[in-house]
């Protein structure tokens, strides 16, 4: 198995922020959607005995709570979020990988070179523990 990098990782982002670029999707056509999503409405239906006697339209409460997270994350309006991962290092001691200081990619990097020292570890051994 060939190690991941992180600018493997990257690469692969880029190319798909690319992608959607080149087909008219860029920040401001999703932001543009958020918005009209922020005003969101269906139409309700009342029934009596299997008949439609009446239709309004109602606020969609779900598709603007939605898109208002959205949003917010965009923005950066959220704490990080920081998960624990115990994972053993190279010598097979446990390792601690926070949240905090570290981006996502670096977390997912870290584990990704940790998975693959353990399997090497595995393989040397000949165990699979």
């Amino acid at each position: 198995m060939e190690p991941i990098t992180t600018d493997d990782m990257a690469k692969a982002i880029t190319t798909a922020r690319d992608v959607c670029e080149k087909e008219g999707i860029d920040l401001r056509l999703l932001v543009r959607g958020w918005k009209e999503e922020l005003k969101a409405r269906e139409p309700k239906f009342f029934q009596k005995d299997g008949k439609v006697t009446a239709k309004r339209t109602v606020v969609n409460v779900t598709a603007r709570q939605n898109a208002r997270r959205e949003l917010h994350k965009l923005r950066g309006d959220y704490p990080v979020e920081t998960k624990k991962v115990e994972f053993p290092d190279e010598n097979g001691r446990p390792q601690k990988i926070g949240g905090g200081i570290f981006t996502d990619m670096e977390r997912a990097t870290r584990l990704l070179y940790l998975l693959q020292q353990a399997e090497k570890r595995t393989d040397d051994d000949g165990s699979s523990e």
